[in-house]
């Protein structure tokens, strides 16, 4: 007898591995898709939290900021600490005497410092 196709065991067999790979396909594609949100998510909060820094060290580098010592820095910067959601403390480095200004910007999972 000329047997011509495939036996029910070789078509089931075949669609089994279809399923796992596609299956195999969509979790990869899911992951790639969820890790390229989540990265565009961390790119726009480091753009948002470096452009709050840039306008804090433009207020801290201004002459009367620098004539201030740290508390003053701190009650003179409130206004603009809470129009650009950052947060003020002093800081004193280890071993060091002079108060300075700490200030941190956090956006999402995203946090900068700087001291002044």
């Amino acid at each position: 007898m000329n047997q011509r196709g495939f036996t029910l065991i070789e078509i089931i067999i075949t669609i089994v591995l279809m399923a796992i790979l596609g299956f195999m396909a969509a979790q990869l594609l899911s992951t790639t898709l969820r890790g390229s949100a989540e990265s565009a998510r961390t790119a726009k909060d480091l753009s948002e939290a470096t452009s709050a820094m840039e306008q804090c060290v433009a207020f801290f580098n201004t002459q009367a900021m620098q004539e201030k010592d740290a508390a003053q820095r701190i009650e003179a910067s409130k206004a603009e600490r809470e129009k650009l959601g950052a947060e003020a403390s002093a800081w004193t480095p280890p071993g060091g005497t002079i108060a300075n200004v700490l200030i941190t910007v956090k956006r999402g999972s995203v946090e900068l410092s700087r001291v002044f």
